[in-house]
């Protein structure tokens, strides 16, 4: 180009691209070749090396049929000897493959970049997600603590005084309506104990933590069939229990969220439990059935029918705490959920804790004591151990009315236990099986352990056959659930000694 802008020569391939021949294209500016946006860039960029003679390089995008291309244009003068500018020299270099290489290195890195934002958000949900559902099963714990801690424990507080008004009414007639409404009364509180054992159960069973995970696998074990008619096969090491308890009742509860997706979508009503060390800081737990299956595509689009969430809480959920949970199913073939997680090394809290240690002084309805001041003397010594004071003072109200009994202690854990045996010498000890500090299977055995001739009765609020067996096998001479009401515990107190005699 001249001083004014005007093409002097061009190439071949100048001409090719614009369809124009050398002749069409000298002495025209670029406003005359170029749409305008293109040509106020080559004219201005003229204009400036002329006045400034330096060089100036800019981009170029030119539109046609087959989608354009893009140039790397530099415009430079040409001098002469005195250094001044005669013409203005454009060389273009088609960059357009290397303008969409960029653009896809770009895409590919905003890709990357978001991919990696995805992670972190998905990151991010998981662990909101567990927190959420270990928030969840910490409160299960806490509200199974109070109503085991306060609510059981005063109900069976009352059910003994009405076990001791039933007796102090026994010189009624039996007709008088006294009788009916107290045992009207007493069905009520029966049924009241009962739903407060099952919240317990459902919320967080007691077993779990008192004896871990195999135990607490073989009482779901025998829940499952009794209350949904399911069969287990069970094969549990008894030293694969983690022993961290948030481990413990996370494992547990996706064992039960197994075992419940197997009642209601399996259709079968066989599965099998296997609990076993996985190297030595792992626990695995594989959860089998032969039931109808189900597509894992479905479980990852998120049609499941409502298993989906239980499962991929399951796996959320063992994921935060260091493990992580694997499925395996296909229609008409069954399901296999394999759990694993970490052992742990942290120490754990025996029992399910102690409750406050005050109540208000109830209504007394002792017999008149010198009825029975002359029997004390050859009375059983009896000590109480129980870490409720509600229960201890109904215990000792309910067995002061027994004239061959005579109360010469209480003691609210285990260590304290053996202290007062250590200083009272009693010739039995009614044991709860479950206190902090030290519970009463340990107690029972170091016990019999230092006096031999001490006899030991088991109570608790369990049922659980295995919790009797334990006790029975610690030394103790009998177990009596709390429940049972005071017929069922003179019962094996007078199994143990003869009335009167103290032996």
């Amino acid at each position: 180009m001249d001083l004014q802008c005007r093409y002097l020569l061009v190439n071949r391939t100048f001409e090719e691209e614009l369809g124009l021949t050398m002749a069409d294209v000298q002495g025209n500016t670029p406003d005359l070749l170029f749409a305008p946006a293109l040509a106020e860039q080559y004219l201005s960029n003229a204009r400036a090396v002329i006045e400034s003679l330096q060089p100036r390089t800019f981009e170029e995008t030119v539109d046609s049929s087959d989608g354009g291309c893009t140039r790397l244009s530099t415009l430079f003068p040409l001098l002469d000897a005195a250094g001044r500018c005669t013409a203005v020299c454009c060389i273009s270099l088609d960059i357009t493959e290397r303008k969409q290489v960029q653009a896809a290195r770009q895409a590919e890195a905003a890709l990357r970049e978001s991919h990696r934002e995805l992670q972190r958000r998905a990151e991010q949900l998981g662990h909101l997600t567990s927190e959420l559902t270990l928030a969840e099963q910490r409160e299960r714990e806490r509200l199974a603590k109070v109503v085991h801690d306060h609510l059981q424990q005063l109900l069976v507080g009352v059910a003994f005084g009405i076990d001791r008004i039933g007796r102090c009414l026994s010189t009624l007639a039996p007709e008088h309506a006294a009788h009916g409404a107290l045992a009207s009364a007493k069905d009520l509180l029966e049924q009241a104990i009962d739903a407060a054992r099952t919240l317990v159960a459902d919320l967080s069973p007691p077993i779990l933590h008192d004896s871990g995970l195999p135990d607490a696998i073989e009482w779901l074990a025998r829940n499952m069939h009794e209350t949904q008619g399911l069969t287990l096969a069970l094969d549990l090491e008894l030293d694969a229990s983690p022993t961290r308890e948030d481990v413990r009742s996370v494992v547990f509860e996706s064992v039960r969220e197994a075992l419940f997706n197997v009642v209601k979508h399996a259709q079968c009503d066989h599965a099998e439990v296997r609990l076993a060390k996985d190297g030595a800081d792992q626990v695995r737990i594989v959860i089998r059935d032969q039931g109808v299956g189900f597509d894992l595509q479905q479980l990852a689009r998120g049609e499941t029918n409502g298993t989906g969430f239980g499962l991929l809480s399951m796996r959320e959920r063992l994921r935060f705490l260091g493990g992580f949970c694997s499925i395996e199913s296909a229609p008409g073939e069954g399901t296999s959920v394999t759990l694993i997680a970490p052992l742990g090394s942290e120490p754990t809290s025996v029992g399910m804790g102690a409750g406050p240690d005050q109540l208000t002084e109830p209504l007394s309805l002792q017999a008149p004591q010198d009825q029975i001041a002359a029997v004390k003397a050859r009375a059983v010594r009896v000590l109480l151990v129980d870490d409720h004071a509600m229960v201890r003072h109904g215990l000792s109200l309910m067995l002061n009315d027994e004239p061959d009994l005579d109360i010469v202690g209480e003691a609210c854990d285990g260590i304290d236990a053996i202290a007062q045996c250590e200083q009272l010498q009693p010739d039995l000890v009614l044991m709860d099986y479950s206190m902090p500090r030290m519970d009463g299977l340990e107690a029972t055995q170091r016990i019999k352990q230092r006096w031999p001739d001490v006899r030991v009765i088991g109570l608790s609020m369990y049922r659980e056959a295995d919790r009797a067996a334990a006790m029975l096998d610690a030394g103790a001479c009998a177990y009596v659930d709390k429940t049972a009401g005071t017929d069922a515990l003179l019962a094996a107190v007078r199994g143990e000694f003869v009335p009167g005699s103290g032996q």
